[in-house]
């Protein structure tokens, strides 16, 4: 295999990219000497404080996902300002309880009702920790999923979490949100009367149609189930996954709900949520990969839920059942389907673990589940059904994930090597030109959180490329992860920075000197290949690959636990 080798990108495939007046007036392009791709920033500086890349249409408008969005509406009935709490750290209670607090105040009832959100209280007002928007063009375009428009907060709330997981289009795409959040007044023993904030639902798929939101419920809609919309093809054929059977352990607790005695002093919906939000919605019922069909008004005319590769088979005196998932990550425009499934192994046990999967007529079919007996996933299939994701492999006694390419018609694995072998990487995406994006580890040091590099590899050469030799040296990025790219070759990915922080409102901040307060953080990048560039191995001299941008331990967090998290969500 040739590592960081001189070549030029497939530029005779690529067409121009009608981002130049986007470039000019609202991002930022940059281009260095050496370089094979340009790199162009998004219109979210001021949307939140970190944006990630998410998907990317054919046309180039990419999808991202923002986190802790800025200048988020407050809904002032909900805030107890009899509170001692709040009296004490309130600068002026008073126009804060007229609905205009000054910004010190603003902050710290964001900072409260945001803290609320995080651990699931259910008595104050919901903020969402992730939004989704949609570059069309010059614009940032919020996708709404399920919120709605409230009075309180003057406009939309801003309370469901809202992910936007793939794209055709601007004006078809799907994805996941919560349900909106409204309020339930409950009188309890004492006659005092409560305010509950819940949601309408946990989380549910969604297809976007010109503006018309059309919801995917699932198969087993107890307490709203479960369902994730993660792929869609130009035919409208979208997959992802669904509640289909409650488990016996959960009917004990919609049970225990149910019966006041154990219930306690609490409305039956805020029980619910609390057994819902406690995770047991989600990985206490039995969910399997499902694809539905939408016609072009917005009908659902077929849905198809795939069953698990082995037999189903219940005990209803069982009181605690053993769980099996499966999810549809990635759909072609062929119909083909993959992501990855419960399996059982040659001896037909059960195993613990998921594995990459296929599905097709009703049916699942794994594949990767022989090599080595280790965890494996698909996380995209291009028109000629090749396949990429992760495989896990042992490297010097700890388990690694590595991407990989597998021919779905020839059934046939090709591993290739990555940044070193002790790095973990996986496959994000691939276009119909057989060329991989994903992101690996590029630190061998035994550290939680090792920084990790986006990566370009083309199958039909063999050529695995640090994304970071690809823009220059002397960029002021540094690429993370890559999540898609199109078949005009053109990369969505993934960029550290270091920027002038904002807060809360979004403004810039500067010390008492006046001088800029600088972060580190995540922006989404659009990577555009160059006619005459050549890639440069950067760290050729020293054998060393070099950090542009020094980051917190805390943001590398983010990148494992937060960013990848968004296609890998169980």
């Amino acid at each position: 295999m040739k590592n960081h080798s001189a070549r030029r990108p497939l530029s005779a495939m690529a067409k121009p990219l009608n981002l130049s007046a986007l470039a000019m007036t609202i991002s930022m392009s940059f281009s260095s000497f050496a370089a094979t791709y340009s790199v162009v920033e998004l219109p979210t500086e001021e949307l939140g404080v970190n944006v990630f890349a998410q998907t990317l249409d054919e046309q180039g408008n990419p999808g991202v996902v923002v986190q802790d969005h800025y200048n988020p509406p407050l809904d002032f009935s909900l805030i107890n300002f009899d509170s001692q709490t709040l009296q004490d750290n309130l600068t002026d209670i008073d126009a804060a309880r007229a609905g205009n607090p000054n910004f010190d105040d603003y902050n710290y009832l964001v900072a409260v009702a945001r803290s609320g959100s995080r651990e699931n209280n259910v008595f104050v007002q919901q903020i969402a920790l992730y939004q989704s928007y949609l570059i069309d063009g010059q614009a940032a375009q919020r996708v709404i999923g399920f919120d709605e428009e409230r009075d309180e907060t003057n406009g939309f709330t801003f309370g469901p979490d809202v992910y936007i997981n793939d794209a055709i289009s601007p004006s078809l795409y799907v994805g996941t949100s919560e349900g909106v959040f409204d309020k339930l007044n409950y009188t309890n023993a004492d006659d005092t009367q409560i305010t509950f904030v819940l949601p309408e639902f946990e989380r549910r798929g969604f297809i976007d149609l010109n503006g018309n939101i059309v919801a995917l419920t699932p198969a087993e809609a107890a307490l709203g189930g479960i369902s994730e919309a993660n792929g869609v093809n130009s035919n409208r054929h979208v997959v992802g996954h669904q509640t289909i059977a409650i488990s016996n352990q959960f009917q004990v607790l919609i049970d225990d709900c149910n019966d006041e005695t154990v219930r306690g002093d609490q409305p039956l919906e805020a029980c619910y949520r609390n057994i819902a939000r406690n995770n047991a919605l989600a990985t206490t019922n039995f969910r399997q990969a499902v694809k539905w069909e939408v016609d072009s008004s917005g009908q659902i005319i077929n849905q198809e839920s795939f069953a698990y590769p082995f037999d189903f088979v219940r005990d209803p005196n069982d009181s605690i059942e053993r769980i099996y998932y499966s999810n549809a990550r990635a759909i072609n425009d062929a119909g083909t389907i993959v992501g990855e499934s419960s399996f059982a192994d040659s001896n037909g046990d059960i195993q613990r673990f998921l594995t990459a999967a296929v599905f097709a007529d009703g049916q699942t079919t794994p594949f990767l589940n022989e090599i080595g007996q280790t965890p494996s996933s698909a996380y995209a299939v291009n028109d000629s059904n090749m396949v990429t994701g992760f495989y896990s492999r042992e490297v010097n006694g700890t388990v690694r994930t590595k991407f990989y390419l597998y021919d779905l018609d020839a059934q046939q694995a090709t591993f290739p090597d990555d940044f070193f072998p002790g790095s973990a990487s996986l496959g994000r995406d691939i276009n119909n030109h057989n060329i991989i994006v994903g992101e690996g580890e590029i630190e061998s040091a035994n550290v939680q959180n090792r920084r990790r590099h986006g990566f370009i590899y083309y199958a039909d050469t063999n050529e695995f490329i640090d994304l970071n030799d690809a823009i220059g040296c002397e960029a002021p990025y540094t690429i993370v992860s890559a999540q898609a790219i199109n078949d005009d070759n053109v990369i969505l990915a993934n960029a550290l920075v270091n920027r002038q922080a904002r807060n809360v409102r979004g403004e810039l901040v500067t010390d008492d000197d006046g001088q800029a307060v600088m972060v580190d953080k995540i922006i989404p990048v659009l990577l555009e290949p160059l006619a005459d560039g050549e890639f440069i191995d950067c760290d050729a001299q020293d054998n060393v690959i070099p950090e542009r941008k020094g980051a917190s331990s805390s943001l590398w967090a983010l990148l494992t636990l937060g960013l990848l998290a968004f296609r890998r969500r169980k």
